[in-house]
């Protein structure tokens, strides 16, 4: 079996991977006084330079397309203190005038892979901001017509999000949710005439999917299931009689189903023998059969076509070393557009939807894409790209002609695409298995430009999840420690990272988790062997789980790390699954085992960082949301107090308006700004206070 990735409303659904915008862009619009709702101990206040130097990084505008409107296209991007969505339209209809942007990129390589651009002058005109919430706007849905959308939002990070309904032509939007409930994975019908999405309440960790007429959404919702754990919409049948539904129970297994909207009745489409892993589902275009992204008889996540009348699968693309993470169809069913991650990196294809047979192959700089959707006459395929020296842009790949363009612009005056360092994949060795195997562990590597002839020091950016896996995408605040610090970034993916296939997610399960921290180690034993970087002055640093890894790797390798940063990380699993939401608790009993056990709850309170905090011997800097629905803020306190009892050096910073990471502009900015001061101390070799 195979991990696959789930589209945009299952990642807001269920992700844990650490929430961190690392793009703050630069603006005009006069910005309100913002009171400072940040609790710090230890942490120097930063200088007005600082903050200035940082900015320069993070005012680099990122784009991430979200689909097609009658008139443009909808992207969400942040100009001013928190991402908002925005319409675009062509930059080609244009003429250049004042206060529009140049630059832009042609691709020179015929080698997706490889390839990398070069800067040529285009114009873009500004984009039209069309959501104003003052929190962060969240899954963008334009409907299948383009003439209206949806949006959602939460207060504070609390993820108790909630939908509303914006029509072109018209001022303001309409709330249609219950308040009281978590509203995500909102879809249209194909006609456009219907929205489904699926709710959690409180305490109760079971989900419903509800529908709701386009034409009064908030009066006329229903419920047209009531779901036993986590259940996610997927599609309209061409006829809305039907709802395409999953019960997804871990990364690796989950149950699909057919549900009658008239009846309620489900049909279950999974085979009959064998955990399988479904990610996003489509009805065809004749509504006689789905397809799917599966793992179904396959190491790796593929796509799936299942004959409804009949039960007959079949594969619609070639196997690969690598999964499908995302995939569109066009309006009118006849073109299939999906992306397969090789090693981390995407690549694109364009297929006959009946076939699967490959019509095209666009070429791309190395890096990610994501979120592909077609537009309403099925010629232009829109979507996200960034790569480690090109910030997240709206592309467009016009089917008849195989022309790329981009429709948004990144840069600024003092950055360019040749500034940015680029990265490089490697392998190394880890521990010596119990058959005498030795697994090659996977990471990108980022390295700063020669200025000295001394080793530069280490960071070590470790991802969240743990089902998740590091991408070689743009990153500010990677660029930025490569230049300002003149440190070397190193990000792996470890044992139990998705992208690799289904054996290796499951290598960090149950009593295994340990392996994967081993991974580190045998990271640092690799660093220590590369004349250019210097393994006395290496950092850790992650979120989430990532924050776990941080910590357990300081306790369990205390000479050999100089110090860590550790954003809403775990620290005790035992308090973590009894204090996470309920939505999420059946989740990651599944990930990490059931706390109500009293053999397992032995088990995580041995491997839990909190139980060995005075084994950590080095620097630490700690970071919270106190709205954080997932790691609640007291895993963070409780770490906190008790590696103080030890003397040993803490900087703790906690935001009372954010969640499950930092997303408003000013607390970014002391975030990166703490981060720098940290790193500068211990890579200067001073003890911070």
């Amino acid at each position: 079996m195979a991990v696959k990735h789930w589209k945009k409303a299952l990642i807001t659904a269920l992700g844990e991977a650490l929430i961190i915008t690392s793009s703050l862009t630069g603006t005009t619009f006069a910005e309100p006084v913002i009171k400072s709702t940040l609790i710090t101990e230890n942490i120097p206040e930063p200088t007005n330079n600082l903050l200035e130097q940082i900015k320069r990084y993070h005012n680099i505008r990122q784009y991430q397309f979200q689909g097609w409107m009658f008139s443009g296209a909808l992207v969400t991007t942040r100009i001013g203190r928190t991402t908002q969505a925005f319409l675009i339209t062509d930059p080609k209809k244009h003429k250049r005038r004042k206060g529009w942007a140049r630059g832009g990129y042609i691709i020179r390589s015929a080698d997706g892979m490889n390839a990398q651009s070069e800067p040529r002058h285009e114009t873009w005109p500004e984009p039209q901001q069309v959501t104003f919430f003052t929190g962060p706007a969240r899954e963008i849905l334009p409907s299948p017509d383009g003439r209206h959308f949806i949006a959602s939002q939460d207060v504070g990070g609390n993820e108790q999000y909630q939908g509303r309904f914006f029509s072109v032509g018209q001022s303001g939007s309409l709330p249609f949710t219950d308040a009281q409930y978590r509203n995500t994975g909102f879809i249209f019908s194909h006609d456009g005439k219907w929205i489904a999405w699926q709710r959690s309440a409180g305490d109760n960790p079971n989900w419903d999917i509800l529908i709701a007429p386009t034409d009064n959404p908030a009066r006329a919702r229903q419920v047209v299931y009531q779901g036993r754990g986590t259940w996610l919409a997927h599609d309209f049948s061409p006829d809305n009689r039907f709802l395409l539904l999953s019960n997804y129970i871990s990364v690796t297994e989950s149950t699909l189903f057919l549900l009658s909207v008239d009846t309620g009745k489900v049909k279950s489409l999974n085979p009959r023998r064998g955990a399988v892993a479904y990610g996003i589902g489509k009805f065809t275009r004749d509504g006689k059969a789905v397809i799917v992204q599966s793992d179904e008889g396959r190491e790796f996540v593929g796509l799936l076509r299942i004959d409804l009348a009949s039960g007959k699968r079949a594969a619609l693309n070639p196997a690969q070393n690598g999964d499908v993470t995302d995939f569109a169809l066009s309006l009118d069913g006849r073109f299939l557009a999906y992306t397969v991650n090789v090693g981390g990196r995407s690549r694109l294809f364009l297929a006959r939807a009946a076939t699967g047979r490959i019509i095209s192959t666009p070429h791309l700089p190395m890096g990610v894409i994501a979120g592909l959707a077609f537009d309403q006459s099925g010629k232009r395929l829109g979507f996200t790209f960034d790569g480690a020296r090109h910030p997240a842009g709206a592309w467009v790949y016009h089917r008849r002609s195989g022309r790329l363009s981009r429709w948004t612009s990144n840069l600024t005056q003092n950055y360019t695409p040749r500034r940015f360092r680029t990265v490089e994949l490697i392998h190394y060795p880890s521990f010596v298995e119990t058959n005498g195997h030795r697994r090659q562990i996977p990471a990108y590597i980022y390295k700063p430009q020669k200025t000295a002839k001394r080793p530069v020091p280490v960071i070590i950016s470790i991802h969240g999840g743990p089902e998740a896996q590091y991408r070689p995408g743009f990153s500010p605040r990677f660029q930025y420690w490569l230049h300002e610090l003149g440190a070397a970034v190193i990000a792996p993916n470890v044992r139990g990272s998705t992208g690799y296939g289904g054996n290796y997610v499951a290598l960090d399960n149950g009593r295994l988790r340990p392996d994967a921290l081993k991974d580190i180690g045998a990271l640092l034993a690799w660093i220590r062997t590369q004349k250019d970087l210097d393994a006395t002055r290496i950092i850790v640093h992650g979120g989430s789980y990532g924050g776990y890894m941080v910590l357990a790797a300081m306790a369990r390798y205390p000479g050999q790390i100089a110090g860590g940063v550790d954003i809403v990380g775990i620290s005790d699993f035992v308090t973590f699954l009894e204090n996470t939401k309920s939505y999420r608790q059946a989740l990651r009993r599944e990930e990490y085992g059931d706390e109500r056990d009293p053999q397992i709850r032995a088990f995580l309170k041995a491997i839990s960082p909190l139980n060995h905090a005075d084994k950590i011997a080095a620097p630490l800097l700690i970071v919270q949301g106190k709205n954080d629905p997932r790691v609640p803020y007291m895993q963070s306190k409780k770490m906190r107090d008790a590696v103080k009892t030890n003397q040993i050096p803490v900087w703790f910073m906690m935001a009372e308006d954010e969640g499950h990471g930092f997303q408003k502009q000013q607390n970014v900015l002391a975030l990166h700004a703490a981060e720098h001061t940290f790193m500068g101390k211990i890579f200067s070799r001073q003890t911070p206070p």
